[in-house]
């Protein structure tokens, strides 16, 4: 036979470049946590990875990230805030809707999309007093708030009366002058 000469050649591994915004979240790749982003993962094998980025207030995201011989693989994720929702109602109905001081509408409401949390809540109708109230907000979850207005006691005002002298110095006078006018009429 003929002489045959076998050449392994080695491959080169990639890295992979991991970020996400907001930063810091955790990152798992076949189950195993590497560590935090802003990440770099060096001499990786050639290949497709599945990553996964978690961070506390934010959905999970998955990703296939593919890494080939000798290269660098950025990848950026946007992480998805984890969001819950507040059906509102008022009695009686109709009250204005306050969430986190900014005005979202009138009750019965529903609004949506709010992290996972406490959030400040106020309702406000004329003739009632407004309360603000902590609810917490449970992501993937839609919680049910009711707030009953108390109706606002009638306020003590003055009794308006006319310019003038008072009607105890009138009467006082009126008494004087006469008491005066028997006294001249005498002599």
């Amino acid at each position: 036979g003929k002489p045959s000469i076998t050449v392994d050649i080695p491959v080169l591994p990639g890295t992979m470049d991991l970020r996400s915004v907001p930063n810091g979240a955790s990152v798992m790749m076949a189950e195993q946590y590497l560590g935090k982003t802003p990440l770099t993962i060096p001499d990786i094998s050639p290949g497709s990875y599945d990553v996964v980025f978690s961070r506390f207030g934010y959905q999970k995201l998955s990703t296939r990230v593919p890494v080939e011989a000798g290269r660098f693989t950025e990848v950026t994720v946007t992480l998805v805030p984890d969001t819950g929702s507040l059906a509102i109602t008022s009695v009686p109905a109709g009250a204005r809707v306050m969430v986190d001081g900014e005005n979202t509408g009138i009750a019965p409401h529903f609004a949506g999309n709010l992290t996972g949390g406490n959030h400040t809540i106020a309702v406000s109708l004329d003739g009632y007093t407004s309360v603000p109230l902590n609810v917490m907000v449970i992501p993937g979850q839609t919680v049910s708030v009711t707030i009953r207005l108390t109706p606002m006691l009638p306020q003590k005002t003055e009794t308006a009366r006319a310019a003038g002298p008072s009607p105890v110095i009138m009467v006082a006078g009126l008494v004087a002058v006469l008491f005066l006018i028997r006294n001249v009429y005498r002599y």
